[in-house]
């Protein structure tokens, strides 16, 4: 047709300006697909969530107890009305630039660094607040979505072969997309409260959005032909960017056993291992053990050939199948279920608890035998169940011999075995899947409990809900799978909420202790520079007092605020020095007659204004300023004096000038002058001053005589405590007291203090770096191992099987 010349084709102009965008900006088209992908779902849960945000703040405004509470909400409520495109403008862009910004990502950037413990004293605790409520996000959306975000991780990581894209560089990893909104919603100048409010509504409506993303995006990857044979639903082994070209069975477990047991004998991997502080304390399972279901087995296997009898203890000493018909797995579970109940007892608020003490596995597994066999069904247990059932009962044992729980909370984990082993036995992955909810949550209810003590009084909200857990594992006979993921979801919202808390206090607790050592820096430096000042220097008790009484305070707050190389300090400082020279000048020439009269004036305005700004007593402030001029006209007649007594020596015999009677004023005023009280501190400076200097000279040999002296133990110790994790908990045993545990909160850079909290952030100890040291040599102090408990109990029972 003739008017085909005119059709155009909108598909064919939309392909070609994408293939364009993506030359001209470098980023391969799947990225550009994926952007495509991920702002249509930004854009729908954007649109709901302001929705839902107006009804949310108006209830909270409504149930404001004050006014300005009420008016905090519905500030916010007016703020993203006005404010709602600009926020998803600046979220989309952000998320942009972080695309564009791969290309210009060197390999060896380190983008997106947590903040370090030591950092946190520049963070006010609205922005500590706000930052702990996105690493909340953050790793809710990278539990929920850890296995695709990893497989979108890889596949984009092969877009750019030359660049290392780490987790947190991913544009629409959890990391990136959460600091995103923040930075969106920081144009807005929005009350904590309410900005708290809006983080839990994007959490809300993004998280579960996000999950479906990451699948969605893999599929189109994969239809794009990046990396098809990599299924989604495989759980991925999650490793670093230099560990992609390692084959899985390349690892060798001896290895990592010869390792990690002497980490678990020692007990110091956990608190002194700095490199893992990096690695996500919420996620699940350990950045990989290498320990499998199959490997387990082999190691019973090799162990039941070389011993029967032990084969038999592992086994619960009950026959396991030779190929005869065995029990299912479901008749198993029933069969477990039936008998379960002789093995619990009733404990207090109707709290189940196991009879006996250690495991029960092999004695419940032998009761199932029993009764099977007296129903006239002798029909075995297969290797496989025996199997599992051994390896429970020994995962058990290693809990519930672990030195590091408390003792009534391993008689609560104790109630697991039953509910764990029925588990176990229906889910085929349990001992393989490292991200499994029941192994999550062990390993969550074993590091919480670490720093557990009992309460003598009000609720102990920890040991109310492990037991809630306990009733819930123990009376749900069925036991559905999914309730050990509902479990785990609850004690981590609970363990997040704990740790924002605690981390607060702790926070607070550390500025103040840093506070309180520059301030204390700040006094002794004041103190050094007056006695330097004052030293061999004769000046009246009134001015003394002044000076160490009122202007040191100004001088400490000026070396607060700015330190040594600031104006106001290098001021403060001179002005002590002038001072005292003008109350005992050491020139007596024509000059410093001239150079006292010009500093007169300045020196008593500087000395009102300056003892008024720290709100000294102002009868004080008059009583020095009275005596500071008449030392100024002594210091005035003691120069004529001298000035005077230089002509007499010049021109003797001169009759007539007046010379003798202008000496008996001087000798007058030298009689007034003596008579002034003057303080007897300038002389004990002058005394301590010489010892100090020859002290301080001897000082340098000293350290370098005791550096050469130090032994490699000592050397040893001091690297140990340098490297020292924020959060490591530890157990004191004091000369004379009881047992203590806590936790190491801050470690203040200043002077070496290390202070050590409970798990509620109360503060029970602090040691200076010397002395920490000697109590973790003597062994008074130890560090306790918080590491993932069900990975240190499989490398223990492999351990313990080959051995």
């Amino acid at each position: 047709m003739p008017g085909d010349n005119n059709i155009v084709d909108l598909q064919k102009i939309k392909a070609e300006a994408e293939r364009a965008t993506a030359n001209e900006l470098a980023i391969p088209l799947p990225v550009l697909k994926i952007t495509s992908l991920f702002k249509s779902t930004a854009l729908t849960c954007f649109k709901q969530m302001f929705e839902d945000a107006d009804d949310v703040l108006f209830a909270r405004a409504d149930k404001a107890e004050t006014n300005s509470e009420q008016i905090v909400y519905f500030d916010a409520m007016r703020d993203l009305r006005l404010y709602q495109k600009n926020i998803e403008v600046a979220f989309l862009q952000s998320v942009g630039s972080a695309i564009r910004g791969i290309r210009q990502t060197k390999s060896s950037a380190k983008a997106g660094f947590p903040v370090l413990a030591d950092d946190l004293s520049l963070v006010g605790l609205d922005d500590m607040e706000s930052r702990v409520a996105i690493e909340a996000m953050i790793t809710k959306i990278n539990d929920r979505a850890a296995s695709s975000i990893e497989h979108l991780q890889i596949r984009i990581q092969t877009l750019f072969p030359n660049i290392e894209i780490t987790r947190r560089m991913l544009p629409f990893g959890p990391f990136s997309l959460c600091y995103a909104f923040s930075d969106a919603l920081s144009e807005l100048d929005m009350d904590i409260r309410a900005r708290l409010i809006i983080f839990k509504l994007f959490d809300r409506f993004f998280t579960e959005q996000l999950v479906v993303f990451y699948q969605k995006a893999n599929q189109l990857l994969t239809k794009l032909g990046i990396l098809p044979e990599m299924v989604s639903g495989k759980p991925v082994t999650r490793r670093t960017q230099a560990d992609y070209s390692e084959a899985p069975g390349e690892r060798q477990s001896d290895n990592i056993l010869s390792s990690s047991g002497k980490e678990v004998e020692s007990g110091f991997g956990s608190a002194w291992d700095a490199k893992a502080v990096g690695q996500n304390p919420h996620a699940y399972g350990s950045a990989g053990s290498g320990i499998n279901f199959s490997l387990l087995q082999q190691a019973l296997r090799r162990r039941s050939a070389s011993s029967q009898d032990d084969a038999k203890a592992l086994a619960g000493d009950y026959p396991v199948s030779a190929g005869q018909a065995s029990l299912s797995v479901d008749e198993l579970v029933r069969a477990v279920s039936a008998i379960q109940g002789e093995f619990y007892q009733d404990a207090d608020e109707g709290v189940p608890a196991i009879k006996g003490n250690g495991s029960v596995i092999a004695d419940v597994l032998k009761l199932v035998r029993q009764r099977i066999a007296e129903a006239g069904r002798d029909r075995p247990i297969n290797q496989r169940d025996a199997d599992v059932a051994s390896l429970v009962g020994l995962l058990f044992n290693f809990v519930l011999e672990d030195d590091h729980l408390p003792t009534q909370m391993k008689q609560v984990i104790s109630t697991w075995q039953i509910p764990f082993l029925k588990l176990a036995l229906q889910d085929a992955s349990f001992f393989d899947r490292e991200s499994h909810p029941a192994r999550h949550l062990l390993n969550q209810v074993s590091k919480a409990v670490i720093g557990w003590q009992p309460k003598e009084k009000g609720r102990d909200f920890l040991l109310e809900k492990i037991e809630k857990f306990t009733r819930q594992m123990v009376l749900d006979k069925n036991l559905n799978p999914q309730l050990f993921a509902d479990l785990n979801q609850e004690m981590s919202a609970f363990l997040d909420a704990e740790r924002r808390r605690s981390s607060l206090i702790a926070q607070r607790l550390k500025d103040a202790e840093e506070g309180r050592v520059k301030s204390d820096l700040a006094k002794k430096k004041v103190e050094r520079t007056i006695q330097r000042s004052l030293a061999g220097k004769r000046l009246p008790e009134e001015l003394v007092e002044a000076i160490e009484k009122g202007w040191s305070k100004k001088m400490v707050v000026a070396w607060l605020q700015g330190g040594e190389q600031s104006a106001e300090w290098q001021s403060l400082s001179r002005f002590i020095e002038e001072l005292v020279w003008s109350v005992d000048p050491d020139e007596t020439g024509v000059e410093a007659r001239g150079k006292l009269l010009q500093m007169m004036p300045r020196l008593l305005r500087d000395w009102r204004e300056g003892l008024t700004d720290i709100s000294y007593d102002m009868t004080e402030i008059d009583k020095s300023l009275a005596m500071m001029e008449t030392c100024h006209k002594q210091s005035l007649r003691r120069i004529e004096k001298t000035q005077w007594e230089r002509l007499d020596s010049e021109k003797p015999g001169l009759p007539g000038l007046g010379f003798e009677s202008q000496e008996k004023r001087h000798s007058t005023d030298k009689a007034a002058i003596a008579a002034l009280p003057v303080s007897g501190l300038d002389d004990k400076v002058a005394e301590k001053g010489s010892p100090k200097e020859s002290e301080n000279q001897s000082v340098p040999a000293a350290q370098a005589k005791a550096v050469i002296v130090k032994s490699d133990l000592e050397t040893i110790w001091e690297q140990r405590v340098d490297q020292l994790r924020i959060g490591s908990w530890f157990e004191f045993l004091p000369k004379g007291g009881e047992k203590q545990r806590f936790k190491l909160a801050a470690a203040i850079k200043l002077n070496g203090r290390h202070v050590f909290v409970n798990r509620n952030g109360v503060k029970l100890a602090e040691f200076e770096k010397d002395e920490l040291i000697a109590e973790l040599a003597s062994g008074r102090l130890m560090p306790l191992d918080d590491g993932q408990i069900f990975d240190r109990a499989l490398e223990s029972i492999i351990s313990g099987l080959r051995h």
